[in-house]
């Protein structure tokens, strides 16, 4: 279990170490397999920018990061019991709209079934899909 890492350093250690993985699949060629400074920076911008529920929902989406995470589990672990969907939708957006500047973090979702957070690079391979 994963929850958002208080500590950026952390944050930022489990980011690359996910880049580094990423860069070593078949399909992943030529792509940058580190964060630069200016990403760096740019992350530590970002996560200041977050609410507590962005958070929730980004560490809930990181922990199973390339992973296809389930709208209404999603809901549940936020808000709990008796919540529509439209809030989940509401925050998902915040969510992408902060995340594009940066380029190397992308929500994609499979309509009606979930969400899923994953490198910008591997968002083409898994476009077909969801």
């Amino acid at each position: 279990y994963l929850v958002f890492p208080d500590d950026l350093r952390e944050f930022l250690s489990r980011l690359r170490s996910l880049l580094r993985r990423h860069s070593r699949r078949p399909s992943a060629t030529n792509r940058q397999s580190y964060i630069t400074y200016e990403q760096e920076q740019a992350l530590n911008a970002w996560i200041g920018t977050l609410t507590p529920t962005e958070k929730r929902i980004f560490s809930l989406l990181f922990r199973d990061v390339e992973r296809l995470v389930l709208a209404d589990q999603l809901l549940l672990d936020v808000w709990g019991e008796g919540v529509d969907e439209s809030s989940l939708r509401f925050y998902i957006q915040k969510l992408r709209r902060k995340l594009e500047p940066l380029g190397l973090l992308q929500i994609l979702n499979r309509k009606g079934v979930g969400y899923r957070l994953v490198l910008r690079g591997s968002a083409a391979a898994v476009r077909g899909e969801t």
